[in-house]
């Protein structure tokens, strides 16, 4: 028989939940705060609604956002909307109009003039969508892409961020500008460790030499 709950506080409440899958692929606890709180529970299907300066906080991923939905079996899909900010526990931080999170594949898919950063590597980025896979610590930038690492200013359609390695592939019209010097090819590399830019493919550029 499908469970319907209704729950509404003027003020602020906070839950915690385990939530274990039958196979424990995703298991872990969540908590989470909001002003508003709706939702359903059915036989493999749940779907919880958090309204009003909503938080949620799992084992390696915190958001904030105007409206959070968790849904799916063992709630795997995290949906947030409306001034999202989210912060991993690697150090990797975001804003964006509207992002999903499947706790399974630890993938965040982020919408909307999204803004990135890495403290930890000097890189700030944006985009109108990045795809972060939490377990690899790798980011996809697509359309508009703008990632700045110290002196350099790398913008193309679209970017490939490996945190780990502290690399950046760029592809699709692909241009580093530094210290006045400009690089553009069919496809650019950048180790952020050595500072060298690699380039393949139709390579023009022009550099400044005073």
């Amino acid at each position: 028989m499908k469970k319907i709950y209704k729950i509404q506080f003027k003020t602020f409440f906070l839950f915690v939940f385990a939530f274990w899958s039958v196979s424990c692929a995703f298991a872990e606890k969540i908590t989470f705060s909001a002003r508003h709180m709706y939702g359903s529970a059915s036989a493999n299907q749940e779907r919880t609604i958090l309204e009003g300066n909503a938080v949620i906080q799992t084992e390696n991923l915190k958001i904030r956002a105007k409206q959070i939905e968790l849904s799916g079996e063992s709630y795997r899909y995290v949906d947030a909307t409306g001034d999202v900010k989210g912060t991993s526990d690697d150090g990797f931080n975001f804003t964006c109009g509207k992002m999903r999170y499947d706790r399974k594949t630890g993938i965040v898919s982020l919408e909307n003039s999204v803004e990135l950063t890495d403290d930890a590597n000097d890189v700030n980025g944006k985009a109108q969508l990045v795809e972060y896979d939490l377990n690899n610590e790798v980011a996809i930038l697509q359309i508009d892409v703008n990632l700045k690492n110290k002196n350099s200013l790398c913008t193309g359609a679209l970017a490939i961020y490996r945190k780990k390695q502290k690399l950046i592939e760029l592809s699709g019209s692909p241009k580093i500008v530094r210290d006045g010097d400009v690089f553009k090819a069919q496809k650019i590399l950048l180790d952020m460790t050595s500072e060298e830019i690699t380039l393949d493919g139709k390579v023009q550029g022009s550099v400044s030499t005073d």
